[in-house]
């Protein structure tokens, strides 16, 4: 999204907060968009990678325990 810093869905999938337990799908949906050629490594225009800029949002921890899983 080059309106948006050039973050790619999965950068703003991963900075979703959890308010309701019952309807976050956060993880589901980066699970989803990585399932279907997101990449990991992709930066924005400020360098951040995926997890970088979710760890930097103060992310749900449940989202960034998720994303170190993926990280090659």
């Amino acid at each position: 999204n080059e309106d948006d810093g050039n973050k790619s869905a999965l950068h703003a999938c991963t900075q979703l907060k959890e308010e309701n337990t019952e309807d976050w799908k956060a993880i589901e949906c980066a699970e989803l968009l990585l399932q279907n050629g997101a990449k990991m490594d992709v930066c924005d225009n400020v360098t951040q990678g995926v997890l970088d800029s979710a760890v930097l949002a103060n992310a749900d921890r449940a989202m960034i325990e998720y994303l170190s899983t993926k990280v090659t």
